[in-house]
């Protein structure tokens, strides 16, 4: 390990005191309840860039951080000795309004870029939960995105370009008019959900999408999941934003939505774009079933519904995928697990990607825990799917890897992690395989 007061010092010396903290003022930054030695706040890029000369040079342990909202996503750090915060990095670089494109310094939040882009009546259409704490950053790390992905897809369909920083202070461009690097990879591509550990991204560049005139949120009870399938696929033909469904026990924790009995599912339906566009999806959906229509709080629902897919305090928080056509059954089986084991989760599902997240309340010790994860990753593979822990108790973090078994491809990406991060000192063991 790095002696504390030597990094503290070049930290430091790079900074200025000021821009480094250390012992109580970095225990706001522990990750699963590790505490950082030093806690570095660079201003520019290229500060950036020699707080990582140092840990290269040291061997030390480095973590990036933006808003701290997605930092239960990982596995227990191995080591960890520099906190990365990107927060002073939340400049709007450029802003192209004519060819609908932006580029964006790491650190700003999804909220403040959002409010620059509305004055020009555009958007990035991405929502994630808590755009005003997640950064630009944090998203395209995590490849976080929420039900907008129906319509629009997901980080990786919006970025033209990232610039990152390597683990060796070396600041790469990737994307736009530089298509690949000088190793020959997409590091687009490999950059987005690889959660810090390949480089720490700095900039990005995204398109954009106009404004729309009118939106519209309409909600349908249904008796099962199955049903909302069915009817989600008659309704595929309709314009529509987002296409999300949660069960009973989600819909209790959201204001304005239909009564629903116990055992039973809301489906929300979005719409948005022209007002006539936006008339037709409507008239389309009461032609299939008797839509609520969500008067006035419709975006504070959305936003609290991206909310019921975080872990309550000790609790735990999964992301499943499987084909759409399997979303149901797999729908279904977890709520079984719950009654069985007497821990009803909250569930939010993207019905036409297959998504299916469950929130889970705490267990009773972490024997519980493990044998819940585990039935839930049987039921899962089972169907074919996938399924990541995205928020657990350390205690269960040391008993498995939240990103389930590496598959096939996993010898590529330790050789990419063995490539661009030879010491290993970019978010240690918190990604698949506990690279």
């Amino acid at each position: 390990m790095v002696k504390q007061t030597v990094l503290h010092s070049e930290l430091e010396s790079i900074l200025g005191p000021e821009r480094v903290f250390a012992h109580e003022e970095a225990a706001s930054y522990a990750v699963d309840g590790v505490v950082p030695q030093a806690v570095a706040l660079p201003g520019t890029v290229e500060e950036v860039a020699e707080v990582m000369r140092l840990a290269h040079r040291e061997g030390a342990a480095v973590i990036p951080w933006g808003g701290g909202t997605g930092m239960s996503l990982g596995n227990l750090p191995r080591r960890y000795d520099i906190a990365l915060s990107l927060t002073r990095l939340n400049a709007v670089v450029e802003h192209e309004p004519a060819d609908l494109t932006a580029t964006v310094l790491a650190g700003r939040t999804l909220a403040d870029f959002q409010d620059h882009l509305s004055s020009v009546g555009q958007f990035l259409p991405l929502d994630p939960p808590s755009p005003a704490e997640a950064t630009i950053g944090g998203i395209v790390a995590a490849n976080a995105a929420g039900p907008a992905r129906h319509a629009h897809g997901t980080v990786r369909d919006l970025v033209l370009g990232l610039r990152f920083v390597q683990a060796d202070g070396r600041v790469i461009k990737a994307g736009g008019k530089v298509v690949k690097n000088v190793a020959g990879y997409d590091m687009c591509r490999l950059l987005i959900g690889s959660l810090g550990t390949l480089g720490v991204i700095v900039e990005a560049c995204f398109r954009l999408t106009p404004l729309p005139k009118a939106q519209l949120t309409l909600a349908v009870a249904v008796p099962s999941a199955q049903e909302a399938y069915r009817l989600a696929g008659q309704a595929a033909a309709l314009s529509l934003r987002a296409v999300e469904l949660v069960n009973a026990a989600a819909a209790r924790d959201l204001d304005g939505l239909p009564p629903v009995s116990e055992g039973g599912f809301v489906l929300l339906l979005a719409a948005a774009g022209p007002p006539a566009g936006v008339q037709r999806t409507r008239e389309g959906v009461a032609a299939l079933t008797s839509p609520t229509v969500i008067e006035g709080a419709a975006a504070s629902l959305w936003q609290a519904l991206g909310q019921l897919t975080q872990a309550p305090p000790g609790g735990i928080a999964t992301k499943t995928s499987a084909l759409p056509s399997r979303a149901p059954e797999l729908i279904e089986r977890i709520e079984t697990i719950g009654r069985e084991a007497s821990r009803p989760p909250r569930i939010a599902c993207h019905l036409t990607a297959g998504i299916v997240y469950s929130s889970w309340p705490p267990g009773d010790d972490p024997d519980a825990d493990l044998r819940l994860v585990t039935s839930l990753r049987q039921t899962v593979t089972s169907l074919r799917g996938t399924m990541v822990v995205e928020a657990a108790p350390a205690a269960l973090k040391e008993r498995l890897d939240v990103w389930g078994e590496p598959g096939t491809d996993f010898p590529l990406m330790r050789s990419l992690k063995e490539q661009f991060d030879p010491q290993g000192i970019l978010n240690p063991g918190r990604f698949l395989g506990r690279l």
